[in-house]
């Protein structure tokens, strides 16, 4: 009996944390990596993410059992585009990170209506080890359409790896990511801006040393990319920014009347909301009731053989 076969289309370091997390849970599956960047998937290989690399993504994909997207949304066109024609039936295809909203209209446009697609945002725990998917939020949103058996197996799968799968509605999974992951590139941009326009920021940039480089991390992500997330949904952004101004306007007003015990409660509110925030992230998020029972066959099957699936569902639910 062949492997079962899994594609890792775009070995970025989520997709290595992803490979990884599948390799643990289902050794019996070959999982195929692809990037267009040499350099990227030979530290999947290195890493043991990947059992091999390919530079043809059609090649990669091909019989694929599940395929996860990663990267950019213009890497996401093009991998849609070359796939199309091969998605073995019962697949499951999915894209993980960037925006819900236009991975479903992508996948609408560009994979045929059969196709079991999910749109997803994976954000791993702020709290757990840094390449470690256990007890991460694995936001799904499945292209309408979606067989009630594959939304049951991509569950189980997202489970088998130890995060905690929610179904999302697009629209609001999109905004609240915004606000998580671009208003650090918004704040950090308008830093830089702030601090590089003073006329004194040629000899004060000798003062601004490695606690500015980690506030200002935000901004090596890719531009385009978050050019287009952002005009996507430019009244959530627009939102968020307001939300921010009205906070540093609190601030600023405290400050300007001098009222230190204003300024003082101001901060420890946001430590107290920042250590609260944490603290639930330890506990950890448990899914409302108790998960669904699997199709037969299900996708655990479909990896491990039928005993062995039962052995592992036991296991996890004992």
């Amino acid at each position: 009996m062949s492997k079962v076969r899994v594609a890792l289309i775009g070995c970025t370091p989520l997709g290595i944390a992803v490979g990884s997390a599948l390799r643990q849970a289902f050794p019996e599956a070959e999982i195929v990596g692809h990037d267009r960047d040499a350099a990227a998937m030979q530290r999947a290989e290195a890493s043991g993410a990947i059992h091999k690399r390919t530079w043809n993504i059609p090649a990669a994909s091909e019989g694929a059992s599940a395929i996860f997207i990663f990267g950019s949304e213009a890497e996401l066109r093009l991998v849609l585009d070359a796939i199309r024609e091969d998605v073995a039936p019962g697949a499951l295809v999915v894209r993980v990170g960037g925006s819900l909203q236009q991975a479903l209209a992508l996948a609408r446009e560009r994979l045929p209506g059969t196709a079991s697609f999910f749109a997803t945002q994976l954000v791993r725990s702020p709290v757990a080890a840094e390449m470690s998917l256990q007890q991460a939020v694995w936001a799904v949103a499945p292209r309408a359409g979606t067989s009630e058996a594959s939304v049951e197996q991509f569950l189980a799968l997202v489970r088998a790896l130890g995060a905690v799968p929610v179904l999302v509605d697009p629209q609001e999974g999109d905004g609240m990511r915004l606000a998580a992951e671009l208003l650090p590139l918004m704040l950090s941009a308008a830093w830089m801006r702030a601090v590089s326009e003073d006329p004194a920021w040629r000899e004060r940039q000798w003062m601004a040393g490695a606690d500015a480089v980690l506030f200002t991390l935000a901004l090596e992500q890719d531009i385009e990319d978050a050019l287009a997330r952002l005009f996507a949904a430019p009244e959530v952004a627009v939102h968020w920014l307001n939300q921010v101004m009205l906070a540093c306007m609190t601030l600023r007003d405290a400050l300007s009347s001098a009222n230190a015990e204003a300024v003082r409660a101001w901060l420890q509110e946001a430590q107290a909301r920042r250590a609260q925030w944490l603290s639930e992230w330890r506990k950890g998020r448990a899914e409302p009731g108790e998960p669904s029972k699997l199709p037969q066959p299900s996708l655990l099957s479909m990896f491990l053989g039928e005993r062995l699936a039962t052995r592992l569902l036991t296991r996890r639910h004992s």
